[in-house]
């Protein structure tokens, strides 16, 4: 997926000679943790977020007719607005920066931030397990329910969850069902030990 495709298009954006008395009633009126600055030409020179305006400016007792230019955080991290998301999740990640600005033919076209690219954490989760954390067998393969995807385990059939970026065991008496759900609940009594070494007599 592209990263245009997965963010927001509508950026709100304050120019450069804007007071931070302005920006701050801004970010209040529209709940923004941060804006994108523009220059005289609309390209983007930085963002100024909640911290900027905080420790920048409140805490050095600046005037509220200061420049947003003069408490932003200028060197902006960008990406091209076809690039795939796994790209702009990883830049993210990087810089551990919250947004990242689409640039397309050098204007802004759209922002991504971390909450846009969930899927993509997931998928970073995922690449990087090597086996169920149960039984540390290499068949996790996805499983589609009602509400979510998780992830059965085909040598040990336990069903694991994504939450927060971590995989946690799903609790049978709460699970949805999904067209998978006979198999995840063998064995029906749990021995501790793996099904295969079982002898029965």
């Amino acid at each position: 997926m592209r990263a245009i495709d997965a963010g927001r298009r509508a950026v709100t954006t304050v120019s450069q000679a804007a007071s931070i008395a302005e920006v701050a009633r801004l970010m209040a009126a529209e709940g923004l943790r941060a804006v994108i600055v523009t220059g005289d030409d609309g390209s983007p020179v930085g963002i100024v977020s909640e911290r900027d305006l905080v420790v920048r400016a409140l805490a050095r007792c600046r005037p509220p007719e200061t420049p947003v230019a003069s408490v932003m955080t200028p060197d902006l991290v960008t990406a091209p607005a076809g690039a795939p998301t796994r790209f702009v999740y990883r830049l993210l990640q990087a810089h551990r920066i919250r947004q990242v600005p689409l640039i397309d033919r050098g204007r802004l076209v759209g922002t991504v931030s971390r909450d846009d690219l969930a899927d993509e954490a997931d998928a970073e989760v995922i690449a990087g397990v090597r086996g169920c954390p149960r039984c540390h067998g290499e068949a996790l393969r996805p499983v589609s329910t009602e509400h979510d995807t998780n992830f059965l385990c085909s040598t040990c059939g336990t069903c694991w969850h994504l939450r927060g970026g971590v995989l946690v065991q799903v609790e049978q008496r709460t699970c949805p069902g999904c067209p998978e759900h006979n198999f995840c609940r063998f064995p029906l009594i749990d021995y501790g030990v793996d099904p295969a070494r079982l002898v029965t007599g």
